[in-house]
């Protein structure tokens, strides 16, 4: 909590003679790691928020940024039956389909250069709350069913590397991926980290 409040102090308190602020919305394309499932899929998901850019230097900036973002993965398997089954058993082929979804509060910290007038690299860490999680589940012949997680970890940390680059005076896009560090689940057992790439429209005051 101490390192969210501080955030929002520096957020909200300029000490550059230069600072830019404003909103974001776009797009979020996000899988979990290989060590969870094997071959997941990215799932859609969507990320709004607001920034602050502190002018440091002439090419140099950094940029904070709190955003609300959906994230999870998605997994589909078809399981075939073993060969010589008795003839009272079912040869028909199982399909398996997992979604996951999760709501994060998302504090990053972004450090820039301007490479041109228009066009900015970013990397920094980020920090991330998460606000919900759930995960639905569908198997052939059964009913579908959805679940709240638990056992999740309520902290997760992460690299965000990405660019921008200003398509008029106020609008910007902007690309961003994301490698997650911890574990999205609070278990020894179940291993999954998150990988996310983002696109963003800005919008500057």
């Amino acid at each position: 909590m101490k390192t969210i409040l501080t955030f929002i102090i520096l957020f909200a308190i300029s000490t550059s003679s230069y600072a830019e602020v404003g909103v974001k919305a776009g797009m979020n394309f996000s899988k979990f790691s290989d060590d969870f499932l094997q071959n997941p899929e990215f799932r859609i998901g969507y990320i709004v928020g607001i920034f602050k850019e502190f002018q440091l230097s002439e090419d140099y900036f950094i940029e904070p940024q709190i955003l609300f973002l959906q994230r999870g993965t998605e997994y589909n398997s078809t399981v075939y039956p073993p060969e010589n089954l008795p003839p009272n058993f079912s040869t028909d082929t199982v399909n398996v389909e997992l979604r996951y979804e999760l709501k994060y509060f998302k504090l990053p910290i972004l450090f820039g250069y301007k490479i041109t007038n228009k066009f900015k690299v970013k990397l920094g860490p980020s920090l991330e709350y998460l606000l919900s999680g759930k995960a639905e589940s569908e198997v052939t012949n059964y009913p579908k069913e959805k679940h709240t997680l638990k056992h999740m970890s309520d902290f997760t940390y992460g690299v965000n590397l990405g660019f921008s680059w200003n398509i008029s005076k106020r609008f910007s896009l902007e690309g961003i991926y994301y490698y997650g560090f911890k574990n999205v689940f609070d278990s020894k057992d179940t291993k999954a980290k998150s990988r996310d790439l983002q696109f963003a429209l800005n919008y500057s005051f």
